[in-house]
């Protein structure tokens, strides 16, 4: 079994969320990768759930941050340089979230954090989050992904998540909020560079070998382009958006129907939409 591992040498959270994909679909039978990732500012939203529940797009917008929908499921996220992204990606049938997990918390264990499982295979220090996951399960892949907080701007986190408006009813999936802290500020390595270490000396201890992939390895710029593209389309990230209601500020009679990001219906009384 070969075990490679990749830094992306991409901030762009669109051609990351391409490089993950591209390296999925590339992956050999009986091959194992992780990759680590780190973007600029973006709100990443799970397959199934609707932006305008889940953060304030008007102030992504003014703010510079990107908003994304990635291929997994699970909750909201905030990305930005102090989020160490990780990407753990085997074939669908040797996935193992638990040992995964486990290698993890062994990992922060020695590096001064005692992790605890959370209830939706998450990572808790003390009661407040301090790393998440996602899945994604393909016929021919899968990937279990997710983030650890090392020096993230949790302020900025919290300004921008949350609902900015009053939504009455969603087919979405809603995130679940918890507290959260940076490990970095809790152990005093803020440096992501020896996390990465750390996190992939682990993950060989429990594989065997990793090689890092060679340059001539790695997925072209224009393949890399033109699957970033997909993912930075509007009816990608809006568009695919579940049916919800809209509850208009200031007159509760009014409800708009909002079917895959579009307006479908303004009418005063229940607007109704396609289940």
């Amino acid at each position: 079994m070969q075990n490679k591992w990749l830094f992306s040498p991409y901030r762009n959270i669109y051609m990351n969320l391409a490089l993950e994909q591209v390296l999925a679909k590339r992956t050999a039978p009986g091959e194992r990768v992780l990759l680590f990732w780190v973007s600029d500012p973006a709100v990443v939203f799970g397959r199934f759930q609707n932006p305008w529940a889940e953060c304030h797009l008007e102030r992504l917008d003014r703010s510079g941050v990107l908003p994304a929908r990635r291929m997994s499921g699970g909750g909201t996220v905030y990305h930005d340089t102090g989020n160490l992204n990780y990407s753990v990606i085997t074939e669908r049938n040797t996935l193992d979230i638990e040992a995964n997990l486990g290698i993890f918390i062994r990992v922060l264990r020695a590096g001064g954090i005692t992790a605890a499982r959370g209830p939706r295979r998450d990572l808790f220090l003390d009661n407040r989050k301090i790393s998440g996951s996602a899945f994604q399960l393909h016929r021919d892949f899968a990937i279990h992904h997710g983030t650890l907080l090392v020096h993230t701007d949790l302020a900025q986190m919290q300004q921008l998540l949350g609902p900015a408006l009053e939504i009455s009813k969603s087919h979405g999936v809603a995130s679940v909020p918890s507290s959260v802290a940076n490990i970095g500020e809790v152990t005093g390595m803020a440096d992501i560079r020896v996390w990465v270490s750390s996190i992939t000396a682990g993950f060989e201890r429990a594989w065997g070998r990793l090689s890092s992939f060679h340059p001539t390895e790695l997925p072209a710029e224009d393949e890399l382009a033109t699957e970033a593209s997909r993912f930075a389309d509007w009816e990608w990230i809006f568009g695919q958006t579940p049916a919800f209601e809209l509850a208009v500020p200031g007159v509760p009679e009014w409800v708009l129907g909002i079917e895959r990001g579009r307006l479908v219906s303004g009418d005063t009384g229940r607007a109704g939409y396609k289940n």
